[in-house]
């Protein structure tokens, strides 16, 4: 059976690189365009931050098939350096494209960014859309 993220996936005929989906293949062009600008730089795709707590170690993820865990991972979908003050400085930015937002990706996220004191940009629709939860009135 060919599980619903491998149906929406966009290969790019000039690189032949698989994107999860076609607006995040946009989403790369894009930040081809700005890197050969230079307004960032060192473009990177599918950049792995291991989830581990410090004096402790890897967080694990337990099931049927890992008994003893695996170590918990997040992979950010672009990761590059952008310009700032004019240009004199370099600061490194990481990038999720979300066409929508699962709670499991909301609380990877929040782990990521506390674990790294980083803050993840969310791109693409899921940046847009508005959610309404059950508690808020």
């Amino acid at each position: 059976m060919i599980s619903r993220a491998s149906k929406a996936a966009r290969t790019d005929p000039a690189t032949g690189i698989v994107f999860d989906s076609a607006s995040e293949l946009r989403r790369y062009r894009e930040l081809q365009l700005l890197e050969r600008a230079g307004i960032i730089r060192n473009l990177r795709r599918q950049v792995v931050f291991p989830l581990v707590i410090k004096g402790v170690g890897p967080i694990l993820i337990r099931s049927p098939r890992y008994r003893n865990g695996r170590a918990a991972i997040y992979t950010a979908d672009f990761c590059y350096e952008e310009a700032h003050e004019g240009g004199l400085a370099w600061r490194e930015a990481v990038e999720d494209h979300k066409g929508y937002q699962t709670d499991i990706a909301r609380l990877r996220i929040a782990v990521v960014e506390a674990i790294y004191g980083i803050e993840i940009r969310i791109t693409g629709p899921a940046k847009r859309a508005k959610r309404k939860h059950a508690w808020a009135a």
